[in-house]
């Protein structure tokens, strides 16, 4: 056993030596004879990651392009489309909520309320903070012309109710987190959109930061200056107001229930009822006196400027003047029909009371000014995109209808879309989103065109025209029907998607 052991021993060593002197003989002579190399595998090539696919993507998930969503996830025929939102930050969660309140508010009117109703937001908004409004009053600093709303005379609820941004913008998002066929992708930015060829019925290529998406329906919600209305070479035309607005939350002496405006030689200042005893200032200004007040230190001088503004007589020598015609119509008129005319008109410039909105004790936050502009797109649709609220349309804040245009849009886009599905039409082809566009290009050009008369009426300083606002100012108030019409228009009850 041990023998052979040895045996084997010997064997191994001789093999190995072999085995050595082999591989150095290999060695001397492989530059003369190359070995065989062994076929090289064939590598695979590196599969391509393809763009995401949706059918409706939202640039801009603000409060109208999120709400837009959502009304597409709670339509009876939209309800299966896959929707994307990009932005660039997640929104805000609800709670906790602002103390104090937020200075960003909007008045939104009922029909945006039904709105939030139809897409399951209400609720929440309600159950966070809300502060409906029953009356509002609307005068004029240079003379006693005055408008009275309440909502006794109307048969609405309430006239409306003023929010704010964080509350509403909370409760869209809480709603989208439920919805499984709508994606909020954050934190993106666009930086290039390819549009398919004329007579192409390709989709739209959205290059973002960090992924590339196709769409069937490209839709702009990225504001007033809106970088999906400039891909679509849709022009935009407008001009600013040499105005800015100032913004600001109140604390008032007791709270209150009543919107309250009034037209300066400056601009008009609104006081909107918050929470409590809190308020919001609206002030549509000069740029120099919004820069001064911004800039003030003393939060009790800024209240007592506000204060004066809502208080301070401003009206001139103009008064006399015309308190020497209506003598003079006295004696021409017969009394009975010229006693008829006042009842129907009142006296503009006679001095009867107008109640003066709570005093303003404390400013509860920084003032906070932006530049005023009226614009529209000369589009808003193409061949797969479409724009909604200010991307397509911004107006003066003094009605508090910017907002409520852009819910309306909203609510007009998802039937347009509703109406295409229920058919099989291709919800991005130029054909049907034409109709979005005739039914709400009309009606925004109607409103902006009425709000920028309007403002330029109360900027004016002409007497003749200071005392035919006046007199139209109590010929609204004393004349139901007109006064009514003008609730409609503000209250969206005009709206047919009701």
């Amino acid at each position: 056993m041990i023998v052979g052991i040895r045996e084997s021993r010997k064997r191994y060593q001789h093999f190995k030596s072999k085995s050595v002197r082999t591989k150095r003989n290999y060695a001397t002579h492989k530059k003369h004879h190359k070995p065989k190399q062994a076929p090289q595998k064939q590598s695979k090539p590196i599969a391509k990651k393809l763009p995401e696919i949706y059918d409706v993507l939202i640039v801009g998930g603000g409060m109208v392009g999120s709400s837009f969503a959502c009304g597409l996830a709670s339509g009876k025929f939209t309800k299966n489309i896959k929707v994307g939102i990009v932005d660039f930050q997640k929104p805000a969660e609800m709670n906790p909520l602002p103390d104090p309140s937020d200075f960003r508010v909007f008045a939104i009117n009922p029909a945006s309320k039904m709105f939030f109703e139809d897409i399951g937001v209400w609720e929440s908004m309600k159950n966070a903070r809300v502060s409906p409004y029953s009356d509002m009053q609307v005068w004029d600093a240079s003379g006693n012309g005055q408008v009275n709303y309440s909502r006794k005379d109307t048969g609405l609820e309430q006239l409306g109710h003023i929010i704010e941004h964080h509350v509403i913008q909370a409760a869209i998002y809480e709603k989208i987190e439920t919805l499984e066929n709508v994606d909020f992708i954050y934190p993106e930015s666009v930086e290039n959109i390819s549009y398919p060829e004329n007579g192409s019925n390709d989709l739209v290529d959205v290059k973002l930061k960090n992924r590339d998406i196709r769409t069937r329906l490209l839709i702009g919600s990225d504001g007033s200056n809106s970088m999906v209305r400039k891909s679509a070479n849709i022009s935009w035309k407008g001009y600013g107001y040499n105005q800015k607005g100032v913004v600001a939350t109140v604390k008032l002496e007791k709270s209150s229930k009543t919107a309250w405006q009034r037209f300066l030689k400056t601009g008009p200042i609104a006081l909107l009822p918050l929470y409590d005893d809190y308020g919001s200032i609206v002030w549509s200004t000069t740029p120099s006196i919004a820069d001064e007040i911004c800039s003030i230190k003393d939060k009790d001088k800024i209240a007592e400027i506000l204060n004066d503004a809502f208080t301070q007589n401003q009206q001139n020598n103009i008064s006399g003047k015309f308190k020497k015609l209506s003598r003079d119509i006295d004696s021409i008129i017969p009394k009975p029909v010229s006693n008829g005319i006042k009842t129907l008109i009142g006296e503009p410039f006679q001095e009867e009371e107008i109640t003066n909105p709570p005093k303003i004790i404390s400013v509860e936050t920084k003032c906070l000014s932006f530049p005023l502009q009226t614009a529209q797109a000369s589009e808003y649709v193409k061949q797969r995109v479409a724009l909604l609220g200010d991307s397509c349309h911004v107006v003066h804040p003094f009605a508090g209808q910017g907002v409520n245009l852009g819910f309306s849009d909203s609510q007009a886009l998802i039937q347009t879309l509703s109406n295409a599905i229920e058919v099989g039409s291709d919800i991005g082809d130029i054909s049907t989103l034409k109709e979005y566009e005739r039914e709400q290009y009309r009606s925004n050009t109607i409103s902006l065109v009425g709000l920028d008369c309007l403002k330029r009426l109360f900027d004016s300083d002409w007497d003749p025209l200071v005392f035919t606002r006046n007199m139209g100012l109590n010929l609204t108030n004393n004349t139901y029907p007109v006064k009514k019409i003008l609730i409609d228009i503000a209250s969206g009850r005009g709206n047919r998607h009701l």
